[in-house]
């Protein structure tokens, strides 16, 4: 129960109500991750400078994914900067079974399946665009870089049919550039690798056998062309 006694305090009558009273306690704030920010804040120029890209870099695509192996699902997200038209498009997706490996592949082919297809809508409506286009990929992935770079790590035994797909794409005039980053050392890396990450989450968070089931045409693996 409040006093609402009145005091003198410097020769001044006042209720003991209209005192101030002691404030609530204030929510610590959330911690700022100073160095992410100034990451996230860093201009494409100066990411490029600091990598040492050319500057006759037609293309720039940042990757990632998530993942560990077969008993899991994987995801990927790719970043393509398009130095000519100066514009950025996100591309990402998400496998119900795959191995890191295949994921991080998967991010850049799939930016590079992208260009290819951009390159011959600009080849066509401008005849005589030179073929030949620089792709410079900046990945954390060391088996990335290093198999990719070298070839070295391109075996019968794991992901040679994937290999095989990003010779046919220097085949089709994309010159191929790698480049290795640690992780969280670049902003737009670092999207990536959050949006790899929501798209292994959201596929696994999905029945699929629960829509296959419902409805009219209702399907179960096991009941389609039954038998092994």
């Amino acid at each position: 129960m409040r006093n609402n006694k009145k005091k003198r305090a410097a020769g001044v009558e006042v209720d003991a109500a209209d005192e101030p009273q002691d404030e609530a306690p204030r929510k610590p704030r959330k911690r700022v991750n100073v160095e992410l920010d100034a990451i996230l804040a860093e201009s494409l120029d100066a990411v490029l400078e600091r990598l040492k890209i050319a500057g006759d870099a037609d293309y720039v695509i940042f990757s990632d994914g998530s993942g560990a192996d077969f008993s899991m699902g994987c995801g990927y997200a790719s970043v393509v900067v398009d130095r000519e038209a100066k514009s950025r498009t996100l591309l990402f997706g998400a496998l119900n079974r795959g191995t890191v490996n295949i994921a991080e592949m998967l991010a850049v082919l799939q930016g590079l399946d992208y260009l290819v297809n951009l390159e011959a809508t600009r080849r066509a409506n401008k005849p005589g665009r030179r073929l030949l286009r620089t792709v410079h990929i900046i990945t954390d992935s060391q088996y990335c870089q290093t198999t990719g770079e070298s070839g070295r790590g391109r075996t019968a035994k794991r992901n040679v049919g994937i290999w095989s797909m990003f010779e046919s794409y220097a085949r089709q005039g994309l010159v191929l550039h790698w480049h290795h980053i640690n992780r969280a050392t670049c902003g737009l890396n670092v999207l990536c690798d959050a949006a790899s990450k929501l798209a292994r989450i959201r596929l696994r968070d999905y029945n699929i056998d629960r829509d296959l089931s419902a409805g009219d045409s209702s399907m179960t693996l096991d009941q389609v062309n039954p038998g092994d």
